[in-house]
């Protein structure tokens, strides 16, 4: 598909959680789209999930409200006169917007996130919002929002007052567009650390606790990282981060430890065989068991028990 400014808007009709908008759609760029409701939302406000349909998306509200559900998050309301930035990525996120609302809408791909970012970041903060939005260790949604200054609201009224109908128009609007996405990014809450680092949450390290317990209570089963990380609804990244900085190991290691801990316990504490007890602890091969358990201890398992 070729992109230009120049082409006619698309216009559509969006139904959101009951309500309706009537969108102009204008494609700018590849990766860049900016819409525009003519008029205001009609319909039942209900909650319902974020029709997202590219990596990002800016609303900026000219009149009305809406909400904002993502976890950890709690409830977002924005209102006239205000912004408010979306990436969910794959988390779950909700809306549910008012009667009465009209927006401006701009749409990112993420590949406009990393060329705006390539200079910002060599000497900036890699936590805030601008480093946040395309960092490959993030799972989480990002929301977050601000007031409208007076050269954006500025923008918006001419966006507002522009319809596209002709050439020369079209091009203002794509002008204004961009013009309107730099204003944004010029605001101080793009500057912002967020509230939360958004590549881990105080939740997941109890979630980690669970996963680390479970496999202390599960020695003899086979185990691995993508069962983990769905059981414990943590990402990969996130559980084998996680268990560096809480247990100075990997998931793994720490299982291989946990393993033979118990495995001392039995052989001083029981009258298991070696081979019941390498099973009992998810060894199915002897040798394999004895070689972990010698590079553990520093001995043989056969020869502690005779040193009893």
């Amino acid at each position: 598909m070729t992109y230009c400014p120049f082409r006619r808007p698309e216009s559509n009709t969006v139904a959101i959680g009951g309500v309706e908008l009537d969108l102009l759609t204008f494609i700018q760029h590849e990766g860049f789209v900016y819409q525009q409701s003519r008029q205001c939302a009609r319909g039942t406000p209900q909650w319902t999930e974020w029709p997202q349909g590219t990596f990002s998306s800016i609303l900026y509200l000219s009149s009305g409200s809406l909400q904002i559900q993502a976890p950890d998050h709690g409830i977002e309301t924005a209102s006239t006169g205000e912004w408010v930035f979306l990436s969910a990525l794959d988390q779950p996120l909700r809306i549910r917007i008012d009667v009465g609302t009209r927006l401006h809408w701009i749409e990112c791909e993420r590949s406009i996130w990393l060329a705006l970012q390539q200079d910002h970041l060599h000497g900036e903060s890699e936590h805030d919002h601008h480093a946040c939005i395309t960092c490959r260790k993030r799972n989480e949604a990002l929301v977050f929002r601000g007031k409208q200054g007076q050269k954006m609201r500025l923008q918006l009224s001419e966006l507002e007052r522009l319809k596209g109908n002709q050439a020369i128009e079209r091009l203002r609007i794509a002008s204004l567009s961009y013009e309107l996405l730099s204003t944004t990014l010029d605001t101080p809450e793009f500057g912002q650390k967020p509230a939360a680092d958004p590549c881990f949450r105080d939740c997941d390290s109890e979630s980690l606790k669970a996963a680390a317990r479970y496999l202390e209570e599960n020695l003899g089963s086979e185990h691995s990282l993508r069962d983990l990380s769905r059981q414990f609804h943590l990402n990969e990244f996130k559980l084998k981060k996680g268990f560096k900085a809480q247990y100075r190991t990997t998931v793994f290691g720490y299982l291989r430890q946990k393993r033979m801990e118990h495995a001392k316990s039995m052989l001083l504490h029981s009258d298991a065989s070696v081979l019941e007890i390498a099973t009992h602890v998810g060894y199915s091969n002897p040798s394999h068991f004895a070689r972990a358990f010698r590079e553990t201890f520093g001995v043989n398992p056969g020869t502690l028990r005779r040193d009893i």
